[in-house]
């Protein structure tokens, strides 16, 4: 890659997208997995693989959950640059898939002690309704 080429695609992030998908593939992941793990739409992983960079907060969010630097996921060829750490070492946080109740739950134990009572209550009554079809 000629060296004028290379220092436009340093300026504007143009590692993002190909680091990204390396860092995917390393660890196994696939867009709707990501995307779940963080509470992404998929859409967003795809249009981030198709050259999008992220805004600074989901930046942030990938970088952390993928435990790479921010610089590093933007700017380095991870491909080629000698000295990179190894990408087939996963973090245990990136693997472990979070299920619908582990959100359900997450969201729930945010709520006040008010809302979560009330809506425990519409849960219930939903799950008698559903019973009584039966």
């Amino acid at each position: 890659m000629p060296a004028q080429e290379k220092n436009r695609k340093k300026k504007r992030g143009g590692y993002f997208a190909q680091n990204l998908l390396l860092l995917m593939k390393g660890c196994g992941l696939t867009q709707g997995l990501l995307a779940e793990e963080l509470g992404f739409s998929q859409s967003a992983i795809s249009n981030y693989l198709n050259g999008r960079i992220p805004k600074t907060d989901k930046l942030f969010a990938l970088s952390n959950h993928l435990r790479v630097p921010v610089a590093e996921l933007l700017y380095k060829d991870m491909k080629t640059d000698p000295g990179l750490r190894e990408v087939d070492k996963c973090p245990d946080m990136v693997v472990r898939r979070r299920t619908p109740y582990d959100r359900l739950l997450e969201r729930f134990e945010s709520l006040s002690d008010e809302e979560s009572e009330r809506w425990a209550r519409v849960f219930l009554k939903m799950m008698d309704e559903l019973n009584e079809r039966k």
